[in-house]
């Protein structure tokens, strides 16, 4: 150990002692406030020299005290308490006292295999079992015997209500027990039979493994009036704290490409009709006892009941779809992802929602009363195996030794208890911090409003209870530290860094974290002596088959930090998802093919202009994209040329960019941003309330340039997402366009370093996937 470090060290332990023996608490308190601040300085510090990497920061935090920081110290600094409990904790929960249980009935379908084979899935089972996996890894887990599992041949309409039936009886069913029905497989929607009452002339409907049509007549559907009407049963029997998700459509047409596939059935008879739907006495034994008082709602979540709530995978005019790479459902995938993370104990229904990354064509939804304050399955027991952090402070300030590099954001909130015991037993927590703000490795906080708890200065750990906004964008660091123990500790540093120039710069910035496997978005491992591989772990990108990015990225301070910090812009813009979709059904947007014509100016000149041809695309039900590539006739290159154009649909006035999210190099592409005005520099809107025809973003009289797509030299597939921001005022977003991190085939080394702008406040976003083979 460094002699200066080590007299730090003994200095301090002094200070404490003298303190203690005297009896000066004053002392104390000032001493442990300073700890916080010494921990951030030794997270940044190096034993080489940055050259480069030298950051606009305070010089008070890379003071001569961090640079005599060892490499092992860095490390360990970084990974304290990250993601995982310690294999002290792992043993401690193994042994758990046996009388805590988890109170949850799980009711977990899943239908791949139709009776009409065409029809047929291939991840909805994959799903329902991933569903059961994360309930029977909760800390504690349910109970196997609480879990009714049915898939395929099982899961008929008769089946599944029968099952719903039961659990009206069921005696191990408790009032207010937590009730989870989860559905994965076809959904539909019908023409409205006659004399049902209904807000839309459509009725939606589960299709299960024995939907089909028979004798000019649906059957072996699930509508909407029986699911809410079993619903109401069991709420009247068994309390309102069930939760349906349905990760099923109701809309589209059951298209099917390489990539993708809808959860969804259209009906049609021997003889080609199409407006076939159940007959209006279908099911009649289970909704009329309860029709009175039932509305047909969307989603099948009617609002005006407190029985349940319901996570959609789509809204009711959308597709929801499964990867046929991954074979999972993007929706369950999505939502797996986010339970894993942060566990079902810390979010709202609502919050979960709008922590769920955006998906391509499909916008999840979350109906029912007091999804905004309702705490999952309206849990009262506390997940375990969660981090523990060091809590110092006093009275009404606090300090949390964990920050974003911990994924930890302003606005969580923490239980704190006296001892990592307390923790791990069902003791009630000494209070609740909030916290106020972030710093790379530690957060402040302060007491939640009208809490008059009080906590001790020292000796106490904090557990996260509550999660506020969206998460970090979380690296997996593939790298033994056995073997390159170096570029490992150089690989945390960097996340650290570009964490620590994010927040100390006020301005917006997504948050950066260390994660397991399970819950990253990328990985870093390293491919070569002076050179290391960005690989994909977000499913989204996955399903589209990219594993890693294009090329390597050089392994020095700088390029290290330029490649994380793109890579953090590159998912915070492509994740990012308004808190509530109203502008979704605002705009059409329609791909065209292009084919190129002359014509004049508007100053009379005459120049080649391109106008729309052949079959229009709907760029949110599509699901995939995939365009025709570049090619070679005769020695020459030709390309096919494709345009966007969308259309206002309401009666306020929008605001329109475009951009291609190139998944190969991390590169955002601006394809169309709304033009500025002189004077004041207001921007006029492009999508003025009450336009009659659609505006051409890339293509006439935009002056855009139209989208050709190629592959890289050497490779046989290539992906990226086109994203439509749509906002109801003007909002800068010149910062999101970013350069590429990769080159093709090359080591890429750093480029130039910058700062994000904010996302409009009011706003969306339409996602589609593009897949190049």
């Amino acid at each position: 150990m460094c002699p200066a470090l080590f007299t730090s060290i003994i200095s301090i332990i002094v200070a404490f002692l003298v303190a203690y023996l005297v009896g000066s608490m004053k002392m104390v308190q000032s001493m442990t406030r300073r700890l916080p601040s010494l921990c951030i300085a030794l997270a940044f510090g190096s034993t080489r020299a940055t050259g480069p990497q030298a950051l606009a920061a305070p010089t008070s935090l890379l003071s001569t005290e961090s640079t005599l920081l060892s490499e092992p110290i860095v490390e360990d600094v970084i990974n304290a308490n990250l993601n995982h409990a310690s294999s002290a904790d792992l043993d401690a929960i193994e042994h758990e006292p046996s009388d805590i249980s988890n109170r949850m009935f799980a009711l977990i379908i899943g239908v791949d295999a139709y009776v009409d084979s065409q029809h047929n899935l291939s991840g909805a089972v994959n799903d329902a079992r991933n569903v059961m996996e994360l309930m029977l890894n909760l800390r504690p887990p349910v109970n196997k015997e609480r879990i009714v599992f049915l898939q395929d041949e099982a899961a008929t309409a008769d089946g599944i209500t029968r099952a719903l039936v039961d659990l009206c009886t069921n005696d191990n069913i408790k009032n207010g027990d937590p009730i989870l029905i989860y559905y994965a497989g076809h959904g539909s929607t019908l023409p409205r039979p006659a004399g049902w009452a209904s807000m839309s002339p459509r009725v939606q409907c589960l299709a299960p493994h024995d939907a089909r049509v028979e004798k000019a007549a649906v059957v072996g559907v699930i509508p909407d009036y029986t699911i809410g009407a079993l619903l109401g049963r069991i709420a009247n029997a068994k309390g309102d704290n069930i939760t349906v998700i349905l990760d099923c459509c109701h809309s589209g047409s059951g298209t099917r490409n390489q990539d993708a596939v809808q959860r969804s059935i259209s009906f049609e008879s021997k003889d080609g009709k199409k407006n076939v739907t159940i007959s209006p006495s279908y099911q009649r034994d289970l909704w009329a006892p309860s029709r009175r008082g039932i509305i047909s709602m969307p989603e099948f979540s009617n609002t005006g009941l407190r029985s349940h709530i319901v996570l959609a995978a789509c809204g009711s005019e959308e597709s929801a779809f499964e990867d046929r790479r991954t074979h999972e459902g993007r929706f369950t995938a999505a939502l797996l992802r986010v339970l894993r993370e942060v566990g079902p104990d810390t979010l709202t229904y609502a919050e979960l929602i709008r922590r769920i990354d955006c998906l391509p064509s499909q916008t999840p939804r979350c109906e029912g009363h007091g999804m905004e304050t309702r705490i999952l399955f309206n849990s009262s027991l506390r997940q375990r195996g969660r981090p523990h952090y060091q809590v110092t402070g006093s009275e009404s300030s606090f300090t949390i030794l964990a920050g974003e590099i911990h994924g930890v954001t302003e606005g969580d909130i923490f239980d704190v208890y006296s001892n990592e015991g307390s923790s791990s037993a069902e003791d009630k927590p000494l209070g609740s911090l909030v916290i106020e703000a972030t710093s790379a490795v530690s957060s402040s906080a302060k007491l939640i409003d009208g809490s008059e708890a009080l906590i001790p200065r020292t000796g106490c750990v904090a557990t996260l209870s509550r999660v506020h906004s969206r998460g970090a964008f979380r690296v997996y660091v593939d790298i033994d530290i056995a073997t390159d123990g170096e570029l490992r500790s150089r690989v945390l540093r960097a996340m650290v860094q570009v964490a620590f120039v994010g927040q100390s710069a006020s301005r917006s910035w997504a948050c950066i974290a260390v994660a397991s496997k399970e819950t990253a978005h990328m990985s870093i491992a390293q491919t070569a002596h002076d050179a290391v591989s960005f690989g994909f772990i977000d499913e989204r990108v996955r399903a589209l088959g990219i594993e890693h990015l294009g090329g390597p990225v050089l392994a020095d301070d700088l390029s290290l930090r330029s490649a994380l910090r793109s890579a953090a812009h590159f998912f915070r813009y492509l994740g990012s998802s308004p808190s509530s979709a109203n502008l979704r059904q605002a705009v059409s947007v329609t791909i065209w093919e292009l084919q190129a014509q002359l014509g004049r100016s508007a100053a009379g000149a005459i120049m080649q202009m391109w106008s729309p041809t052949g079959k229009p695309i709907d760029a949110r039900r599509c699901g995939v994209f995939r365009p025709s590539l570049c090619r070679m006739v005769k020695y020459t290159p030709l390309n096919t040329m494709y345009g966007v154009e969308v259309l206002n649909k309401t009666s306020r006035d929008l605001f329109v960019w475009m951009f291609y999210f190139d998944c190969g190099t991390l590169e955002i592409i601006n394809f169309y941003s709304p033009p500025l005005t002189t004077g004041a520099g207001e921007a006029d809107p492009p999508l003025p309330a009450g336009m009659t025809s659609a505006l051409p973003l890339n293509f006439g009289d935009s002056g855009g340039v139209p989208l050709a797509f190629a592959l890289p030299p050497g490779q046989s597939r290539d992906a990226g997402f086109l994203r439509i921001f749509v906002s109801t005022r003007y909002a800068d977003l010149s910062g999101v366009a970013q350069e590429p991190v990769a080159i093709h085939g090359k080591a890429k080394g750093s480029i130039r370093e910058r700062f994000l702008g904010p996302v409009p406040d009011a706003w969306e976003a339409i996602t589609l996937a593009v897949v190049m083979e």
